[in-house]
């Protein structure tokens, strides 16, 4: 934008980025116990073609496009820079290049967790179910290793009875939520310990209570439950 900054072309990209990143927000935005309402309810609320929208996360896309044509612009005209730019340029592409090969040290590890190596070695084919924090599409990728289905998962608008077992296997390790766990047919409970004793504290004494589950696997990260084999329906 510096570079740009006269140009007509480049406000123009910089304020579709700025309206796209707003509306990629959603119709209200959460900050502790503060719900503020955003641009996107307006719209949602007063313009019937924009009321099907489903995710407005995506318009996230155009933030990324944006983005993109600001930075090919700012690399025009390289041959005639200052050394000192062209070496930041140089630095700032192979970052680019790092990140588009998902090599850069700031990338997330896209390979498969030791608990999903695990998993793959175990005999029968019972799913498996991640608390807290597994609903979302991360475990259906996590699924592609351990070779398992997965109970949850990443939906926009799930049938109801599907919506109830979600909020019924939240409850892990209560006996609404191992009824839930045995109907739908899982085997494995893995329990992201750290993010599951801020949510739950105590949940390890809950789970003490219960002969059903029996702790087979644990690393750095998860420890797994298998619900025995003579309680599963």
């Amino acid at each position: 934008m510096w570079r740009w900054r006269r140009s007509a072309v480049a406000w123009t990209l910089l304020g579709i980025g700025i309206v796209s990143f707003v509306l990629s927000l959603g119709p209200e935005l959460r900050v502790g116990d503060w719900t503020i309402s955003l641009p996107a309810l307006l719209a949602y609320e007063h313009v019937p073609v924009l009321r099907s929208i489903r995710a407005w996360s995506r318009t996230a896309f155009y933030v990324q496009v944006c983005v993109e044509l600001l930075a090919a612009l700012s690399l025009t005209g390289f041959a005639q820079w200052r050394r000192a730019w062209q070496a930041l340029g140089v630095i700032a592409l192979c970052g680019v290049l790092l990140e588009a090969a998902h090599a850069a040290p700031w990338s997330a590890s896209t390979d498969p967790r030791p608990v999903d190596r695990w998993l793959a070695n175990q005999p029968g084919s019972g799913a498996t179910l991640q608390v807290p924090d597994s609903f979302s599409g991360a475990i259906e990728y996590y699924a592609l290793f351990s070779k398992r289905p997965s109970l949850t998962g990443y939906g926009t608008f799930e049938p109801a009875g599907a919506t109830a077992d979600m909020a019924w296997l939240r409850e892990f390790p209560s006996e609404r939520a191992l009824m839930t766990l045995r109907r739908l047919g899982g085997e494995y409970i893995l329990v992201h310990r750290a993010a599951m004793d801020r949510e739950w504290p105590g949940w390890r004494e809950r789970v003490a209570q219960r002969a059903e589950l029996a702790l087979v696997y644990e690393d750095d990260e998860m420890t797994v439950y298998r619900l025995s084999p003579s309680n599963r329906k």
